[in-house]
């Protein structure tokens, strides 16, 4: 019979906002496999760790830039200078 194990993998990142005021950003994951499954499933482990964190990272990053550097995301096209104009009409 073939050996379980548990995998454990973790991805962390820290991110530098001002001297002395770092920002962690952590993920642990473990799961039970096969011996013979160690390797896939530690690196489908430590893939998933470190998507989370780079997701949080993201937003972290997007929700505290200033108001002038945020992107606005539209369902429809962007608003040009022309439309401008006649965006009142929408609102």
């Amino acid at each position: 019979m073939e050996k379980t194990l548990e995998i454990c993998r973790s991805f962390s990142w820290t991110v530098q906002v001002e001297q002395f005021a770092p920002r962690n950003f952590f993920c642990s994951e473990k799961m039970e496999c096969l011996e013979s499954e160690a390797e896939e499933t530690s690196k489908k482990l430590f893939h998933f760790c470190r998507m989370m964190v780079e997701k949080d990272v993201k937003e972290y990053i997007e929700s505290n830039k200033p108001e002038s550097e945020k992107v606005i995301q539209l369902d429809q096209e962007p608003i040009t200078e022309q439309d401008e104009l006649t965006r009142s009409k929408f609102f």
